[in-house]
This record gives structure tokens, sequence and C-alpha cells, in this order.
């Protein structure tokens, strides 16, 4: 995919040696560490690791046909 404007971008900004995933089976719903940003279709949907609610995504259904 391209990053560029008017084009689908989902970004993760992310400290790859504070990547941490702590959730476990009895603790599903733990937040993740090392994740400081995620941006979905443009929206910012996690700042400074706090996700603030934005639901900007779409579902694929199957892949787009290539030009």
């Amino acid at each position: 995919g391209l990053v560029k404007e008017g084009a689908h971008a989902d970004l993760c900004v992310f400290d790859y040696a504070a990547l941490k995933a702590c959730s476990d089976y009895l603790h599903p719903f733990r937040k993740n560490q090392g994740i400081q940003t995620v941006i979905v279709n443009g929206a910012v949907a996690v700042e400074n690791g706090v996700a603030n609610g934005v639901k900007n995504g779409v579902v694929l259904k199957k892949a787009p046909k290539k030009a």
C-alpha cells in the first residue's frame, strides 16, 4: 500500500524494545506496552498509548482489484 493523501492506510508507531503483550487467558483485556500511536484511515485511534474511542476502520471482504 501507499501512505499518501487520499489513500487508506493504518499506521502503528511503537517502541520495539518496550513492545510487550500483557494479556493472558485470565486477563484478556490488559493493555499492551510499547504502542504509542495508532492511526486508522487517517484518524488517530491511540494517542500516547491510550485508545480514544475512534473507530474509523472498515471491514475488507475481499482484496481490491488491481488497476
